[in-house]
């Protein structure tokens, strides 16, 4: 008979298959939690004199002021310096200004269109006046000489504005550049634009005389018959009357007759026999 052995322990366990690998740790996920929504902003709350210094300063910034500022103005004109005028759809309230009567302004909530605040004149004058910095109104002998500066400057103005059209008008290029220290004769365009936008300009005699004497310089100098220069003067003066006509419109009272205004055609008589 075949004699058995046993293995010994050592052979057992080198004989034993290995063992499972340990699971992982289980990993947990973080609960989720739902976002929260943004408080809202709290609502502001501004004082009557914050809210009339927000109207006014908006009022102010949509409207010329070159005028008051070079004249003055008094508290009756501020205070009805923005006219009729209807101001609604931009915030909580709605705005009417009226010219005529009192009260100048009106305040209502733009919801229920019920009346808030009302101001007089007087009231809105201080306003105007404090934001623009317009000084107390001159006296007619100072409001003559700063006007008489202002358009001075303008007229400067307007006819540097003119000269390249009169250039285009007359066939006329564009010159170089004149040298420091040289005094070389005007250009045609040049004493054409000398005699527009004068004091005078409106006048008859001034608009014939110029007429006349811009319609010779271009016969004489450029290739221009009597007739087409003379619808090349008409053309220039027409233009330059009507620019200075709209430019000084703005500064000029109409309640006020002025020597820079156009005289108005005197009203036609009505000769027919009634019946």
């Amino acid at each position: 008979m075949l004699a058995t052995t046993q293995p010994d322990n050592q052979q057992a366990l080198f004989a034993a298959p290995p063992a499972p690998p340990a699971p992982p740790p289980a990993v947990t996920k973080p609960q989720e939690t739902a976002p929260t929504k943004p408080a809202p902003p709290p609502e502001e709350t501004i004082t009557t004199e914050e809210l009339l210094e927000r109207i006014f300063q908006s009022m102010c910034s949509f409207r010329r002021f070159e005028r008051e500022l070079l004249l003055g103005a008094s508290d009756e004109e501020l205070g009805k310096i923005f006219g009729h005028a209807f101001c609604s759809g931009r915030g909580p309230i709605d705005l009417e200004f009226r010219p005529e009567g009192e009260p100048t302004l009106i305040i209502r909530d733009s919801t229920f269109k019920i009346e808030v605040m009302t101001m007089t004149a007087a009231e809105i004058a201080p306003y105007v006046r404090r934001i623009v910095a317009i000084p107390q109104p001159k006296s007619d002998d100072e409001k003559r000489v700063a006007l008489d500066g202002q358009f001075d400057r303008m007229r400067a103005e307007e006819r540097a504005g003119m000269l390249t059209y009169t250039r285009s008008l007359v066939g006329e290029k564009t010159p170089r550049k004149k040298k420091k220290g040289t005094d070389d004769p005007p250009s045609l365009s040049e004493e054409i634009v000398n005699l527009l936008f004068t004091p005078d300009c409106f006048s008859e005699t001034t608009i014939r005389r110029n007429l006349i004497k811009i319609a010779r310089l271009v016969s004489r100098r450029t290739d221009q018959d009597t007739l087409r220069a003379t619808k090349t003067a008409l053309t220039i003066v027409d233009v330059a009357n009507g620019r200075w006509r709209s430019t000084i419109g703005y500064w000029l009272d109409d309640n006020q007759p002025s020597l820079y205004q156009a005289p108005k055609p005197a009203a036609a008589k009505d000769n027919a026999s009634s019946p």
